[in-house]
């Protein structure tokens, strides 16, 4: 059986323990009707069913096996400033390039419900927890999402077809 390049991703995802569930393409939402926080799902079977071929983006559960920072590319540089003047080091941990420019920042789930990120007053993101989802490498909205840093043991079977960067 042949996989999708897609397929193989939601794979290696569900390999490290998160639960994944498809989204349409070019977009950020599931298909009309599907309950993705009861069926997003770990199982190999379901996940190639789901993307028997690349259209379809891949949602990630969050809150469960992590939380994510969603910082959007508007505020970055102001996020990046903030962690230099504080002497703040980020931790080695994962880290995506969204669709739009921003950045997905993984880190160990918090116990919190999905709510606005705020530095020094400015909404600058989300933090993305529990009820809440991310799409991860190689779903495309704007651009393709990429990891910047991938997960430990996320082995995907073959690289996007198409490359990402981050310029």
């Amino acid at each position: 059986m042949i996989v999708s390049p897609t397929a193989a991703w939601a794979e290696a995802c569900a390999a490290v323990g998160w639960r994944v569930f498809p989204v349409e393409a070019g977009q950020k939402t599931p298909p009309a009707g599907f309950h993705w926080l009861d069926w997003a799902s770990t199982d190999a079977a379901t996940i190639r069913r789901w993307f028997p071929d690349d259209r379809k983006n891949i949602a990630v559960v969050t809150g469960e096996g992590f939380d994510a920072f969603d910082i959007e590319a508007a505020h970055l540089s102001a996020f990046l400033h903030w962690t230099e003047i504080n002497r703040y080091l980020m931790p080695t941990t994962p880290v995506a390039l969204t669709g739009r420019g921003g950045w997905h920042v993984l880190v160990a789930p918090t116990g919190r419900r999905t709510t606005k990120l705020v530095l020094d007053g400015v909404h600058i993101g989300e933090l993305k927890a529990k009820g809440g989802y991310i799409l991860v490498s190689p779903s495309r909205t704007v651009s393709q999402y990429c990891w910047l840093l991938a997960p430990a043991g996320m082995r995907p079977a073959r690289r996007p077809p198409t490359g990402c960067s981050a310029s």
